[in-house]
């Protein structure tokens, strides 16, 4: 199960909602503004999800993913699901902390 806190930092991902609700610096990289492409790249969210590179939103992507009711695929997929939540939720945690 997820919080009410990382279920509304998704649904903030998937409608395009950045922190802050307006473009503004990149706070780690300082280069560009910090929009969702940006985002990606900076967060290097494909890799820690282990996504392709050719899946443009490697969060959004990994969100369709998941089941919709219980859980009745493989184990190895479920596997994948469960050991790389946690990992979605801390680059949600971090895009969000770096405009609060």
């Amino acid at each position: 199960p997820m919080t009410n806190r990382e279920r509304s930092r998704c649904i903030r991902w998937r409608l395009g909602w950045l922190p802050g609700g307006r473009l503004h610096p990149c706070i780690k990289c300082h280069q560009t503004t910090f929009s969702k492409k940006h985002a990606i790249q900076c967060l290097n969210m494909h890799s820690h999800l282990h996504i392709s590179y050719y899946q443009p939103d490697p969060v959004s992507f990994f969100l369709n993913q998941l089941p919709k009711g219980q859980p009745t695929s493989s184990p190895k997929r479920i596997q994948y699901l469960t050991s790389y939540w946690p990992i979605l939720c801390s680059i949600l945690m971090e895009l969000d902390s770096y405009h609060h």
